[in-house]
């Protein structure tokens, strides 16, 4: 910053290749008050993983062996990260977040099955069949992992009935 011997009151700022008058500068906005709100409820922390996920590129960073379920499982919390409405994924997410790890091979596939029949143009199916609002496919109810899962959203649901 220098000033101009002309001027005494103004003041320059070299700016790249420009000198640009201090007094064009625009002046920063000051904050006048930060009001702050206590939520009447008591707010929960938010979901948080209960598994490493992330095990598998750090044994591989170490040299250790990889199983191939350790690969599967953050592929199938990504897949249901990113799946909507927002009310099956919460489902997904409780679920895979209690039962992932203790799933063998066949049922990790299972499960990748089950988050086949949700794609973009069946959005709801999968909802729809947890609250069985529509009849479950022959095909799907011979996977096993959709039994765990009815039963993970409710004891009394009218599926279970027939198992």
């Amino acid at each position: 910053m220098f000033s101009d011997s002309k001027y005494t009151n103004v003041k320059y700022i070299n700016h790249c290749r420009e000198i640009l008058n201090i007094k064009s500068v625009p002046s920063p906005r000051l904050i006048k008050a930060i009001n702050i709100y206590k939520y009447k409820y008591k707010i929960e922390e938010g979901t948080y993983l209960k598994y490493n996920y992330h095990l598998s590129l750090t044994k591989y960073l170490f040299g250790k062996k990889i199983d191939k379920n350790d690969i599967k499982r953050p592929l199938i919390i990504g897949r249901i990260l990113n799946i909507y409405p927002i009310e099956l994924r919460s489902i997904l997410f409780s679920f895979a977040n209690r039962y992932l790890y203790s799933m063998s091979s066949p049922e990790l596939s299972d499960f990748d099955e089950l988050l086949d029949t949700h794609s973009e143009d069946n959005n709801s199916k999968l909802l729809d069949y947890l609250l069985a609002k529509e009849d479950v496919p022959s095909e799907l109810l011979q996977n096993n992992v959709l039994a765990i899962l009815f039963k993970f959203v409710s004891h009394n649901h009218p599926l279970l009935e027939n198992r």
